[in-house]
């Protein structure tokens, strides 16, 4: 989740109406508090939007979808396309979608460390106290749970079995 701060002067023109409904529809908001602020003898809008970005809309704007699997070491990937497995159950048990559970760039911050512990969780930007009291767990589970079932793919790849 983040936050953006707009200031609009009391009458905004066209031009900075249109910037501030652009980014609205570009992000998923969560939520939106509005004042009138006067500082100096000026008096303008302050809106501030907590929002989560959405993917979807950056690519239908042109942005570019991170590829992580040229970003990331070869171990770090692996972990990482396990714990994306991972997310996917948790986020299907808890009814919400993936990117409430851990979003791809949380996802590839916690891959790039060998053992996920409850600090590690919590020294990754935007996972605070709350989602990983209420992730960890499940999510230490399903990722344990997709390592398994790895390890006897490639187990039965191994021994010619598929």
């Amino acid at each position: 989740m983040q936050i953006r701060i707009f200031t609009l002067p009391l009458f905004p023109d066209t031009q900075q109406m249109e910037e501030f409904n652009l980014f609205l529809r570009a992000n998923r908001i969560i939520d939106v508090r509005k004042e009138i602020v006067t500082h100096e003898g000026s008096s303008f809008w302050s809106f501030c939007v907590t929002f989560m970005p959405d993917a979807k809309s950056a690519i239908q704007r042109g942005g570019n979808k991170i590829d992580y699997k040229e970003i990331l070491d070869k171990e770090s990937f692996e972990r990482f396309s396990l714990m994306r497995n991972a997310r996917r159950e948790v986020s299907k048990e808890e009814g919400v979608p993936a990117y409430f559970v851990f979003t791809d760039a949380e996802l590839a911050e916690l891959s790039t460390s060998e053992e996920l512990t409850r600090d590690v969780m919590l020294s990754v930007p935007g996972i605070g106290q709350k989602r990983t009291e209420k992730y960890f767990d499940k999510f230490l589970e399903m990722l344990k749970r997709e390592k398994d079932e790895a390890l006897r793919k490639s187990d039965r790849k191994d021994s010619g079995v598929e």
